[in-house]
């Protein structure tokens, strides 16, 4: 799964980089890979901070292109692959400090992870696509109030997938 992790690291920051590179920024590309270079060598070396900073790094790097108006496509593939990448190698570093298990119980826990994680890609790009094409006007409060309820049902899904989970 090692190789999974670094591909997916290698192709949000290329994906990142074409965002960048598309409108001349240069110098943001550059950033990204070398970001990417670091993340993918501690990733390689088992350190599990090299992950969360890599992944704040790119989040921060796509949000700033989406500001910044450039190739919105390129900036959430981006960020979605890291998310990915920072997401499974949290998961193989569970797997690996936990007890000894056979190979046909680590293999089927990898492919529920691998399910709920595709299936939450998925709902994800598609939901942001019809974001990106929707617009709407609303006032503070309709502002307010949405991210108040969006924050209400990411607290229950998360409660739910860990009931689900034991």
């Amino acid at each position: 799964m090692r190789w999974v992790v670094l591909s997916l690291i290698g192709l949000a920051a290329i994906s990142l980089v074409v965002g960048y590179v598309v409108h001349g920024l240069v110098g943001l590309a550059v950033a990204v890979v070398v970001v990417g270079v670091l993340w993918g060598l501690g990733q390689w070396r088992g350190l599990d901070w090299p992950g969360g900073v890599g992944l704040f790094l790119f989040a921060a790097v796509a949000a700033y292109g989406v500001l910044q108006g450039q190739a919105i496509f390129w900036l959430l593939v981006g960020l979605v692959l890291a998310l990915l990448a920072w997401d499974l190698g949290g998961f193989q570093r569970r797997l690996q400090a936990g007890p000894e298990m056979e190979i046909r119980q680590a293999t089927r826990l990898m492919q529920v992870h691998l399910l709920r994680l595709s299936l939450l890609v998925i709902t994800g790009l598609i939901l942001s696509r019809v974001a990106f094409g929707l617009r709407l006007d609303l006032n503070y409060l309709w502002a307010i109030g949405l991210g108040l309820a969006g924050v209400y049902g990411l607290s229950r899904a998360v409660r739910f997938a860990r009931r689900g989970s034991d």
